[in-house]
């Protein structure tokens, strides 16, 4: 089930990229990021059964990201001082978590997906602000001896906050970037609050 569900977010962004492909103010984004979190509660109920805790780990995300263009009059007439600094767009990203060593033989794994409305704000140099806010969805299963004994879900509103700048590769079609980001994504029992360092490849069309 969890499998099918991120398919269909990755079908989900992937049309919107495809809807807005054609526009010269589109852009399409690749990364993979590392997060700390703030799963305390799992911690504690892991280390009681033999196993470590878990403060950190890897994601990935896919974005698409487009800049309000000079066909919207009303904007550019009145806020262009704005648009002409700010994009909007799309982005599902993915991370979770393997708690294993469990006395007993049995494991536990949870993930976090967040689709995310994100907003980016240049500010100077080549430093941007970047803000997005949306829906995540918790899932954690409880294996033991191969088959799964329980499982949770739970889903909450999330957002982030943070900066980030590129390094041109192939002028103004590939640029590499980095981003630091605060991320509140607390589900439940389920905290994945924390901060968050991306690299992503940028394509530009």
């Amino acid at each position: 089930m969890k499998k099918v569900f991120l398919l269909l977010l990755l079908i989900l962004i992937f049309n919107f990229q495809y809807t807005m492909a054609s526009n010269k103010n589109f852009s399409d984004i690749y990364g993979v990021h590392f997060n700390t979190y703030r799963l305390n509660n799992l911690n504690q109920f892991a280390m009681e059964r033999g196993s470590q805790g878990r403060n950190s780990g890897f994601g990935f995300f896919i974005q698409a990201k487009e800049r309000i263009t000079d066909d919207i009059d009303f904007f550019n007439s009145y806020f262009s001082w704005f648009t002409k600094n700010f994009t909007y767009g799309l982005k599902v990203e993915h991370m979770n978590l393997h708690y294993d060593d469990f006395d007993g033989g049995s494991e536990i794994k949870i993930s976090n997906t967040g689709i995310l409305f994100t907003m980016t704000y240049y500010l100077f140099y080549n430093i941007n602000f970047n803000a997005a806010f949306g829906q995540y969805f918790v899932s954690l299963s409880d294996y033991k001896h191969g088959g799964i004994t329980s499982s949770d879900f739970a889903y909450s509103p999330g957002a982030k906050i943070g900066l980030e700048s590129h390094i041109p590769v192939i002028g103004d079609q590939l640029n590499i970037n980095w981003r630091v980001n605060y991320r509140y994504a607390q589900a439940g029992d389920y905290d994945f609050s924390g901060l968050e360092f991306s690299i992503l490849i940028e394509d530009l069309y």
